[in-house]
């Protein structure tokens, strides 16, 4: 029998980080259903990191495995919490040519059924293309605050941001979840003497 190797992951530290177990459950519930033993499987959990990068310590560590020519069962939830990079559908079928086996349980995929390798591609390039385009989103959405002189993340040496409703963490509690809190630009003025002992003097500081 192969070695088990039940993988979970998920992308930022914004979700819920229990969400590792919860797939971890899901994929041993299914794997019993196939007549699959997991009681010993290997676990591997990678906590609030993005599945479109490859030096993962989990990904890299079955990437050893299989390197070293290890047949393996890899199992997940999902193809895209194992990987959302366009090297999914080579790295699978690395697995399957050391004689290991690759299972998706959420979506049917199974390496040990004939014309796996179609649904592992078509999923491979949905995902792949998902993340590129969420990726454009968020891009506009940044930009859009920036030209609206709002923040969108980091600020340089001399500025700080704040949140524009200073109320919003009670009020997202009391609406349980709801849109990101919109924060503002503003001098840091304890920072800005370190520029300059008067940096009223620049235009953009103003």
């Amino acid at each position: 029998m192969l070695p088990i190797v039940i993988f979970g992951r998920y992308s930022t530290d914004m979700q819920n980080p229990k969400s590792c177990e919860d797939q971890e459950r899901d994929v041993r519930a299914a794997l019993v259903q196939k007549g699959i033993d997991a009681t010993n499987a290997m676990v591997i959990h990678e906590d609030a990191e993005s599945g479109t990068r490859s030096d993962r310590s989990g990904f890299e560590q079955i990437a050893d495995m299989v390197a070293r020519k290890q047949p393996l069962l890899l199992a997940v939830d999902d193809q895209s919490r194992f990987s959302r990079a366009d090297n999914a559908f080579s790295f699978i079928t690395d697995v399957v040519f050391v004689g290991g086996r690759f299972i998706s349980t959420g979506e049917g995929i199974d390496t040990d059924q004939v014309g796996w390798e179609l649904r592992v591609k078509v999923m491979e390039l949905h995902n792949s293309t998902t993340i590129r385009e969420l990726g454009r989103r968020v891009h506009g959405g940044q930009l859009g605050r920036i030209l609206d002189d709002k923040s969108a993340g980091d600020t340089c040496f001399g500025f700080e941001s704040y949140f524009v409703d200073p109320n919003w963490a009670e009020k997202l509690m009391q609406m349980g979840r709801g849109p990101k809190p919109v924060k503002g630009i503003r001098i840091d003025e304890e920072e800005a003497l370190w520029l300059s002992p008067d940096y009223s003097r620049f235009p953009w500081c103003v």
